[in-house]
């Protein structure tokens, strides 16, 4: 199940193109940071490459899919 919250990290991700995000800018709370990182890359939507202590997330595909499915969704209603 994803949260609204979840989406909105995904939206900043996704506008951030092929550059990503620094994980911590995402989440800055460690254990949190963790947690949703690995469930969202589990699912598929998001890939995180790890550099040094920290990582970069990107968007994938399916994560830009996601993205425009709610996008033309919430234009609908």
């Amino acid at each position: 199940m994803l949260l609204e919250s979840h989406i909105r990290m995904l939206r900043e991700v996704a506008e951030a193109g092929e550059d990503g995000v620094p994980a911590s800018e995402l989440i800055p709370k460690r254990e949190y940071r963790e947690f949703v990182l690995k469930f969202l890359s589990r699912k598929g939507y998001i890939r995180v490459k790890r550099q040094g202590a920290g990582g970069r997330v990107y968007i994938t595909p399916k994560g830009l899919r996601l993205i425009r499915s709610r996008a033309r969704s919430e234009k609908r209603a």
